[in-house]
């Protein structure tokens, strides 16, 4: 399925790192910016030259917790998110990932990962204890999420028929692939899923100019309104 405009959607009229989730709702991606947080409007205002363009250092992600009345309990319990307005090329819009009527929600979620995913997702105790101790795991868990969330917004351009060739995201199924007893927890089952990202990267211009300094290759812009098609 396919989500709405931009949201969870990289496709060949726009590929902004805000739409790797949401970026009309509230806690969408934003940047860390003169030692500041701030949303990709405010950060565009701030940054008018040079200078300004060296202060930005840092990405600021949303985990789940970006609906209100979403609480830390929810999201630990694997609540899944609902409100997401998601767009099916063949059904129009469907309501929200897991099958309810929240379409047209106004306060839709936003979380890296696939919204739809019911099983895991990023939590806030996947990342500290209660104690505020730093968990070992979390670093798998954020390259989960963001694997997740380049597979949905992929996959919603290619459903909408303007798929991004600059980068290809596949995901396999959530495989069981082994299922052990044990005398403490019971039963202890084991998944499995595969992904596959694979980026084309172009090198244009003067190869090597006359200092011998080599013209590096960089991600391809495969966007419809860049006929060259040239890197980032």
């Amino acid at each position: 399925m396919a989500s709405q405009a931009e949201n969870f959607n990289l496709n060949k009229e726009g590929s902004k790192l805000t739409s790797l989730t949401n970026p009309v709702a509230g806690g969408k991606i934003s940047f860390l910016h003169a030692d500041t947080v701030k949303n990709e409007a405010a950060a565009t205002a701030a940054i008018t030259n040079a200078a300004t363009l060296a202060q930005l250092t840092g990405i600021v992600i949303p985990i789940t917790l970006g609906q209100a009345g979403h609480t830390a309990a929810q999201a630990d319990a694997g609540t899944a998110l609902t409100g997401a307005p998601w767009y099916d090329p063949q059904a129009g819009y469907v309501g929200s990932p897991d099958g309810g009527e929240g379409g047209t929600d106004p306060n839709p979620p936003n979380q890296i990962g696939d919204p739809a995913e019911k099983n895991y997702s990023l939590t806030p105790s996947d990342l500290f204890t209660e104690a505020g101790v730093a968990k070992d795991g979390s670093a798998q868990k954020l390259v989960n999420a963001i694997l997740d969330s380049a597979y949905v917004s992929y996959n919603s351009g290619v459903l909408q028929g303007k798929g991004l060739s600059s980068m290809t995201v596949s995901r396999g199924d959530l495989t069981l692939t082994n299922s052990a007893v044990t005398d403490i927890t019971g039963i202890e089952n084991t998944y499995s899923r595969s992904y596959g990202v694979v980026f084309k990267y172009k090198q244009k211009g003067f190869i090597q100019d006359v200092n011998n300094n080599n013209t590096l290759p960089d991600i391809e812009n495969d966007l419809t309104s860049n006929s060259g098609g040239g890197p980032f």
